[in-house]
């Protein structure tokens, strides 16, 4: 099957797949399933960030900010 990787800051109404760096929302204290940003590379997408929204998933996870990851979702509106 083949495996490519949209950026982040377009909107998607399909499921799409992105990499991106983990970032802190409030930019201080530990994240939450409410603060978890998603930058996309500098190059592809301009260093913009994608809020992940985390409250419904079911799947186990541990994220640190920095960390690079490759997410599966939606985006209806490019924020």
């Amino acid at each position: 099957a083949d495996c490519y990787f949209e950026q982040v800051s377009l909107p998607h109404q399909e499921t799409f797949r992105c990499i991106g760096r983990i970032c802190n929302e409030s930019h201080t204290g530990k994240l939450n399933r409410t603060s978890v940003l998603l930058e996309g590379t500098h190059h592809h997408a301009g260093g913009s960030r994608l809020k992940l929204n985390l409250t419904s998933t079911t799947l186990s996870y541990s994220l640190f900010p920095g960390q690079i990851v490759g997410v599966e979702g939606t985006n209806p509106s490019g924020r």
